[in-house]
């Protein structure tokens, strides 16, 4: 395999890894956004009912 080849085959497989590691930060993040906003949102049935 030629040192021209080989270059190729990194920046082709640079890229799906890119998108793999994106795809797993967003996912952490958007559950991590996902418990804090249920845990600011929950709220008791005695607050709602309080006058």
């Amino acid at each position: 395999m030629s040192e021209e080849e080989r270059s190729s085959v990194q920046r082709q497989l640079r890229s799906p890894r890119s998108a793999a590691v994106a795809g797993i930060v967003y996912s952490v993040l958007m559950m991590l956004g996902l418990v804090f906003a249920a845990r600011v949102i929950r709220a008791k049935p005695e607050d709602i009912t309080k006058e």
